[in-house]
């Protein structure tokens, strides 16, 4: 594979049986003009078979192939826009102004990263696909247990009925059959893609193994050109396989009903004296009722059956009608999962804008209407509490010392930061670094939200059925189809109906609350062909996009969603980043590690200090610091902490006084200037776009976006705009989705 027979480089007719160090490999005629000719006595002639030479296979690195349009030269250089190797008079001839490659130089040892990273990527296919078709196999074992087992039932039915059923027995027979023959086509093909594709993979690791044992960096080079697409490749039609393709079963118990009618008929005439019994395990349906069930009459019998046909019509018609004949939901709840916070708002159909929001939402005192977006998992790694409760509960477990083999799980939104990570086998950190399926935490934190909001409704107006309910998720404009994908796939594990899901993305509910509330703001932004600017704030992410009002009322994207990590978590990073300057890293480490709970109590005073901090604040601002956190200081460090603030040169913006930090004003709002600058930054950036000279108006929403830092900045810095900042504005997603659920919910 990665040796051939060479030609001779002179005549380009006959195979290379020398090598000239001037002229290169050279064929019997020309070793003879070598041997002869006065102007080749200074070469330098080797036979193959002579030092180490194989006549037979000469093995040459991709950069020793002729080029195809000049037979006279090698390939040492490889074209990257047209995707080719190439040789020096091709380059100076049609690729002078294209991106090349030297390979002599970049390719010139054997990557054994890329080698292993390639061979990785060809194991985990392999492994899933080994997976994928041992499913499969059991599935295909299952089926055919379940078609014996259904066709056994048939058989004895049969049996007992005489011949006064056959033609019943040979359709559910015939149908029995066909399904199976369905499944059974699905499998073998579902199959064939599998052994497909390990051929394919078995190959690659072939070839892989052969260019690092050979050393040919240059194939490997153009090898991993296209491995990472083909890659993709792969795994999406295994994907396609896996989930295209809907496996059958049988199921015969609706018809117990017409069956008990039969029986009855022929009992005058039938020796059978006993209803037929079946099982309802696994996936097989009986055909007969079980032993238990009250015996009916034949009337009561036909009405049951007409009521069984009724609703079955029904609900076939239900599926089938068009969306503007669908019944509008009774209730909408939206649900918000951010970085820090999350929450949930609903409200009635006869009353839309009475909206209400998670308001008892756990047992303990909150600094916002939302909860902290945590999740508790006991040690057998079962959803145990959600919000603060799990907060509260964690730490009293850490006081207790009993905390090791609980997960909690903080900020796992993060998961989704700049769309990197996204699929259902991605996982997340607990704070400990005890990894658990992301799939797994979204799908709790979605199901404990639905069952509290079910339970409240309960409490407060009755029961209500799941299906009166459509669910609103929102999601941020900058997460590419993927993320998007991934929250409705948890929702739909968490038992949540498909055709009751919406997701909204935020900046658009933003817009809807912000229109709902403010008449001047909703005058401004329903004419048609306004234009405005969303700028949504959040824990993570500063999420900016730019919409213009469609005459038919919907909105239209007028500028990609844009943004980044600039949300409130920056602030909490510079304040962690600060006590780790002045305590320094071991101490912050043993401070964390022995004392979780005081660390995350100091977490929870600043994050309440940190929302009174405003642009005219003078002074100072204190802090509590635990006696843990100034005892491992004391007893790891040799300078006092004054000593360590004077080295540092912040003595005259930080001080220690009576297990205090006081901090000026100043030194405080500097934990803020980074994110605000790029934010406002990238605001000014965008609209000085030639396309952006109509957006009159800029809306500021967001946890964040209630910070009187941020406000100020943006009105400092962009005067020619109307900004518009909402009373509660860390609500408007929220609500805004709720809305949108209500008038947006056919769409």
């Amino acid at each position: 594979m990665a040796s051939k027979q060479v030609q001779c480089e002179m005549c380009c007719k006959e195979h290379a049986v020398g090598f000239c160090n001037t002229c290169g490999n050279i064929g019997d005629s020309c070793v003879e003009i070598h041997k002869t000719g006065r102007a080749f006595k200074t070469h330098i002639l080797k036979m193959y078979g002579k030092g180490g030479y194989n006549p037979r296979r000469i093995m040459s690195d991709i950069t020793e192939d002729i080029c195809k349009d000049h037979p006279a030269e090698r390939t040492p250089l490889f074209c990257k826009t047209h995707d080719t190797m190439i040789c020096g008079r091709c380059l100076h001839s049609d690729h002078l102004s294209c991106e090349n490659v030297d390979l002599c130089k970049e390719a010139k040892h054997i990557d054994y990263d890329q080698a292993n990273d390639m061979n990785q990527a060809l194991s985990e296919i392999k492994d899933e696909l080994k997976r994928i078709k041992d499913e499969v196999d059991q599935k295909i074992a299952s089926s055919n247990t379940h078609t014996s087992k259904c066709n056994k039932e048939l058989n004895d039915l049969e049996n007992k009925l005489k011949g006064n059923v056959d033609d019943s027995i040979k359709a559910f027979r015939k149908e029995t059959c066909k399904i199976n023959d369905e499944n059974n086509d699905a499998f073998s093909y579902i199959s064939s893609i599998c052994e497909e594709k390990l051929r394919w993979v078995e190959k690659e690791e072939s070839q892989i193994d052969d260019f690092v044992s050979n050393s040919l960096p240059g194939y490997l080079y153009v090898l991993g050109r296209k491995f990472n697409k083909n890659i993709s490749e792969v795994k999406r039609q295994m994907k396609e396989v896996e989930y295209k393709h809907t496996f059958k079963n049988v199921c015969l118990k609706e018809n117990n009903v017409a069956l008990k009618c039969l029986i009855e008929d022929l009992r005058d005439i039938c020796e059978v004296q006993e209803e037929v019994d079946g099982s309802d395990e696994g996936i097989t349906n009986s055909l007969g009722s079980p032993r238990q069930e009250t015996q009916m009459g034949r009337e009561e019998l036909i009405e049951a059956l007409r009521k069984a046909k009724f609703d079955a019509d029904k609900a076939k018609t239900n599926r089938k009608a068009p969306k503007d004949t669908l019944e509008k939901p009774l209730l909408v709840a939206a649900f918000e999962f951010g970085t820090t916070f999350s929450g949930y708002a609903f409200s009635f159909r006869y009353e839309t804008t009475q909206i209400r929001t998670n308001g008892a939402f756990c047992t303990e005192p909150v600094i916002s209407a939302k909860v902290p977006t945590c999740v508790l998992l006991n040690p057998q790694k079962e959803f145990d509490a959600f919000g603060s409760d799990a907060e509260y509960k964690y730490m009293n477990l850490v006081e207790e010392g009993k905390h090791k083999p609980w997960m909690l799980f903080r900020r796992f939104r993060m998961l989704f930061h700049n769309n990197d990570g996204i699929s259902r086998y991605a996982r997340v950190k607990d704070i400990t670094g005890k990894k658990m399926s992301a799939m797994t935490i979204f799908e709790m934190s979605i199901r404990y939200l639905r069952d509290h909001l079910i339970n409240a409704l309960t409490r407060h107006v009755g029961e209500i059925k799941e299906s009166d309910i459509l669910y609103v998720i929102t999601v941020p404009a900058i997460w590419n189809d993927a993320a998007k994908e991934f929250m409705r796939k948890a929702a739909l594990r968490a038992g949540l109906d498909n055709d009751r899901i919406k997701l909204a993305l935020e900046p658009e509910a933003a817009s809807i609350w912000c229109q709902h509330i403010d008449i001047s703001l909703k005058t401004d932004l329903s004419k048609t062909g306004s234009q405005y600017m969303v700028v949504d704030l959040g824990g993570e992410t500063a999420d900016i996009s730019v919409h213009e009002k469609n005459f038919d009322g919907t909105l239209k994207e007028i500028h990609k969603a844009s943004g980044g990590p600039w949300g409130g978590t920056c602030v909490d990073q510079n304040f962690i980043s600060c006590l780790t300057n002045i305590f320094g890293e071991t101490t912050m480490s043993k401070f964390k590690e022995k004392h979780m709970d005081d660390y995350y109590d100091l977490l929870r005073v600043f994050e309440t200090k940190k929302r009174i901090i405003n642009p005219e604040m003078d002074g100072l601002v204190r802090f509590s610091l635990p006696n843990a956190l100034i005892s491992i200081y004391d007893e790891t460090e040799q300078l006092t902490i004054k000593e360590k603030l004077e080295k540092m040169k912040i003595a005259d913006d930080v001080a220690l006084e009576h297990e205090k930090l006081r901090v000026s004003a100043d030194f405080v709002r500097s934990w803020f200037s980074e994110s605000i600058e790029k934010t406002t930054q990238h605001m000014i950036k965008l609209l000085s776009d030639s396309n952006m000279m109509n957006v009159s108006t800029i809306l500021l929403v967001g946890g964040y976006g209630e910070c009187m830092l941020v406000q100020d900045a943006v009105n400092k810095k962009i005067r020619n705009k109307k900004i518009i900042i909402p009373q509660d504005a860390g609500l408007a997603v929220l609500k805004g989705a709720v809305l949108f659920g209500h008038f947006y919910w056919l769409s």
